[in-house]
């Protein structure tokens, strides 16, 4: 874990936060999951200053400037809000973040041979589905062994 770093955290208690670590290499017990990626985009409500489209926010295939991106961000209530679009630069995402509410938020993926968000319409991980067409992983990615790390995100029971 390094510190100054956006991590997506859930905690022993339920909650889930994105915030800027800063707790050292050990998580505290409270902590039930920690997932690390690059600096905040959004930090308390404003964007990082340094959204430049340099190598900090991660190297992209023939160095475009503009591809698929993805984040994920947290709102003042503790939702969690989901951005994924192509042609974005690290800062058009974190505004889209922003204006949907986020007041911290975290870079995902980048470009279209990484960037996906899936969805099971049934239990067992049948159905599976892309939120966009226009995602190039399919659908069943997760499914079978992959290079990529992921997390899943379940709906409460009578939703």
């Amino acid at each position: 874990m390094v510190n100054g770093i956006a991590t997506l955290v859930e905690y022993r208690d339920g909650r889930i936060d994105v915030v800027r670590w800063e707790h050292g290499a050990n998580p505290s017990r409270h902590v039930w999951f920690a997932k690390q990626n690059l600096p905040p985009i959004v930090y308390e409500g404003r964007l990082n200053p340094n959204l430049s489209d340099g190598p900090e926010w991660g190297a992209t295939v023939n160095n475009a400037v503009r591809v698929w991106r993805s984040g994920l961000g947290i709102d003042r209530r503790g939702n969690l809000i989901y951005a994924v679009a192509n042609y974005q630069t690290v800062g058009s995402l974190a505004e889209i973040l922003r204006r949907a509410g986020a007041v911290r938020a975290l870079e995902l993926d980048i470009d279209e041979d990484w960037v996906s968000f899936n969805t099971y319409r049934r239990p067992g991980a049948r159905d599976p589905s892309s939120l966009l067409p226009d995602i190039y992983q399919p659908a069943d990615r997760y499914l079978s062994p992959d290079e990529r790390d992921f997390f899943a995100v379940y709906a409460r029971g009578g939703w």
